[in-house]
């Protein structure tokens, strides 16, 4: 979920194995590393954070994203099926996407 809203939905093992979303992706980039050698390699998202009170009428992640598009700012992304029982909100993985 980011700013309440649901982006990507499916089974543990394969949302830890194939995040789509770019906002789970970075989720799963941040997870602490035990080796210490291997923590400055945490990847920290740039960008304003919206106010949830007043969402852009686009993906409320845009700004934040660094695979955004054009219609990203835009139109809100719904959530749609990519593979059995995975879900993402996020027009790289739907038409909105290929245009």
């Amino acid at each position: 979920m980011y700013l309440g809203q649901a982006v990507e939905l499916a089974e543990k093992e394969d949302l830890f194995e194939h995040p789509l979303h770019p906002y789970t992706q970075a989720l799963m980039q941040a997870v602490p590393i035990p080796d210490p050698r291997e923590q400055d390699q945490c990847k920290v998202l740039e960008g304003e954070i919206p106010s949830p009170m007043d969402l852009p009428s686009g993906c409320p992640f845009c700004a934040r994203c660094k695979k955004a598009l054009a219609i990203c700012k835009e139109i809100r992304p719904q959530m749609a099926e990519t593979a059995d029982g995975h879900q993402v909100a996020c027009h790289l993985y739907t038409d909105g996407g290929k245009q």
